[in-house]
């Protein structure tokens, strides 16, 4: 039974931990035909990502606003960075995780629940 609940709490703990998703905002100025105009909304941006700023997401939303940005989920920024390629990450939670762990702890507890309640009985 002490397997059986090890199981139940990993499982649980796997499924919360994946419930975020990193977002790659991307700004190119290499092959960008709109390079210059690119470079100053860049500029204008920096102010918002200083070290100790908490403006991280309006950082990513302005960069988001440039001419050529690309922005995609579930990604990462290439390590190590691509020259001439700004990139910068976000993580959000995903609204349905907890859900998914509601959902995933009822069936593991059901499971868990049917293999002691159907063991043979031993009368002896």
């Amino acid at each position: 039974m002490t397997f059986r609940l090890a199981v139940v709490v990993l499982t649980l703990s796997l499924a919360a931990g994946g419930c975020t998703t990193t977002t790659a905002h991307r700004l190119p100025f290499a092959d960008n035909p709109l390079r210059e105009q690119a470079l100053a909304c860049e500029a204008g941006c920096r102010p918002l990502a200083t070290p100790n700023s908490s403006n991280w997401e309006q950082y990513a939303a302005c960069i988001d606003g440039c001419p050529g940005a690309v922005v995609t989920n579930a990604t990462t920024c290439p390590v190590p960075p691509v020259p001439g390629v700004t990139c910068f990450e976000t993580h959000r939670s995903r609204g349905g995780g907890w859900y998914v762990v509601l959902v995933i702890g009822s069936i593991l507890l059901t499971l868990v629940f049917l293999s002691w309640a159907l063991k043979p009985l031993s009368f002896g």
